[in-house]
């Protein structure tokens, strides 16, 4: 497993590769791809970073800020056109056109599966234990999982996915 921040305990028995920035995402989970026969994207990193990153506190100043971003690495997208034998689990939060963007996903990043949900939806996602996903297969099947406890929906995720990878 390998993540960003955060104050949840690693599960047991999972070697854990703690990261602090979207590079250092990228070349964890691209040193350890070839080893896996299954990848979960889970979690988006930034789409973009600072170009030039302070290293000390900038203070007030008068007048406006502007900070030029980069692109980061679209990882999910890296690992699709790298895929030797994996099957690629990729995500989908969106607040419109769920299904469009999760199909042009699936396509575009060459995933097995995009598991995508409504994150418009205020009373599911971030800041509640439901959420409510659909699975997009890459050969056109739709699984909706329905409003369930977040724990539920892994099971769920877990299971459609067993019968599928072979």
């Amino acid at each position: 497993m390998v993540s960003g921040p955060t104050h949840l305990t690693p599960p047991e028995g999972i070697t854990f590769v703690s990261v602090q920035s979207a590079e250092d995402m990228f070349q964890a989970v691209k040193t350890r791809y070839g080893a896996q026969d299954i990848v979960f994207k889970a979690a988006a990193v930034s789409d973009y970073t600072p170009a030039d990153p302070l290293e000390h506190k900038l203070k007030k100043q008068d007048g406006t800020l502007s900070v030029t971003f980069k692109r980061t690495q679209d990882i999910l997208k890296y690992l699709g056109e790298h895929k030797a034998h994996q099957y690629l689990v990729g995500f989908a939060a969106e607040t419109q056109n769920i299904e469009a963007y999760a199909q042009k996903k699936l396509q575009h990043k060459n995933a097995d599966v995009i598991i995508a949900n409504n994150v418009g939806d205020r009373t599911i996602g971030f800041s509640s234990d439901d959420n409510d996903y659909t699975m997009y297969f890459k050969d056109g099947d739709a699984l909706s999982l329905g409003k369930e406890k977040k724990v539920i929906l892994a099971e769920h995720i877990i299971d459609s996915l067993e019968t599928r990878w072979q």
